[in-house]
């Protein structure tokens, strides 16, 4: 396990030591400044009908529409209802992008707002309440019925295997890769049949995905630009490297590019793709 001087050496090299403080100025914006994505955006079901929800913390027609969710879910249990709380910059932004869209003025942004099956509620009472649970209705009927515990999509795994391989390639060693790829089985094992089995801490376990994408982001970042510069430093050599070194070497710059791509996908797509 490294040291205090190994840290120390690390950051002696200038390199090193503006990636660690770029890539920490980067983590805490997305993390603090940048308001994560709720985390039913970033999960899926066959047949789910979305509804957004934009409200203000101190609005109290919100928080009688929230009460009404309580019914409205329990009656529709393929219904997910993501939050936007529009005490945040961004989220009234992607309001006004919404109106927008859908053909209303973005001038004044008023509260609640509630977008479902192509539907745009503003306000909340006893009519909007039935409107609203009709849309929901409508839009079930364009969807094919999904269970309850229904498996995340499998490209989402096939995403974090091709994050350990390209992090194994730059490694290099055997070992560490049958670790990691094992460690890799058996935790998709057990999240899966978590999710199948219809585990109520689910929507919990959900809400850690953007720390953590972010953290894994950063480290895939550094990870690779930290392999693309050792591999540029040393190119002046490797035409006189042995076939196997030189392959290794070559496998680990393929590592390092995978691994770079990755990292930048993992801290911004979420937020290209709103």
């Amino acid at each position: 396990m490294p040291g205090l001087k190994d840290v120390k050496r690390f950051l002696a090299d200038r390199f090193h030591l503006y990636l660690v403080l770029g890539l920490l100025l980067v983590g805490a914006y997305l993390l603090f400044v940048q308001a994560p994505a709720s985390p039913q955006q970033y999960y899926r079901t066959p047949g789910e009908v979305v509804m957004d929800f934009f409200y203000m913390p101190t609005c109290p027609h919100c928080h009688d529409q929230m009460q009404f969710h309580a019914g409205l879910v329990e009656r529709h249990p393929n219904l997910t209802i993501i939050m936007h709380d529009l005490t945040l910059p961004n989220e009234q932004v992607l309001l006004a992008a919404r109106l927008n869209e859908a053909g209303m003025p973005a001038d004044e942004l008023y509260t609640p707002t509630t977008f479902v099956g192509g539907s745009v509620f503003i306000g909340f009472n006893a009519e909007n309440a039935a409107k609203i649970e009709a849309a929901v209705e409508r839009a079930e009927g364009g969807v094919a019925s999904a269970g309850p515990g229904s498996l995340p999509p499998l490209a989402s795994a096939l995403w974090v295997l091709a994050y350990l391989v390209a992090l194994a390639m730059v490694l290099g060693d055997r070992r560490r890769i049958s670790l990691m790829v094992g460690a890799f089985v058996l935790a998709a094992a057990i999240l899966g049949l978590l999710l199948f089995s219809g585990w109520p801490g689910e929507t919990v376990l959900l809400g850690y995905v953007h720390p953590l994408a972010v953290i894994a982001g950063l480290a895939a970042v550094g990870a690779g630009l930290l392999s693309l510069r050792g591999f540029g430093r040393g190119k002046g050599r490797l035409a006189g490297e042995a076939g196997e070194r030189k392959g290794a070497k070559i496998l680990r710059l393929f590592g390092g590019a995978v691994l770079l791509a990755l990292g930048l996908l993992l801290l911004f797509a979420p937020y290209a793709l709103r």
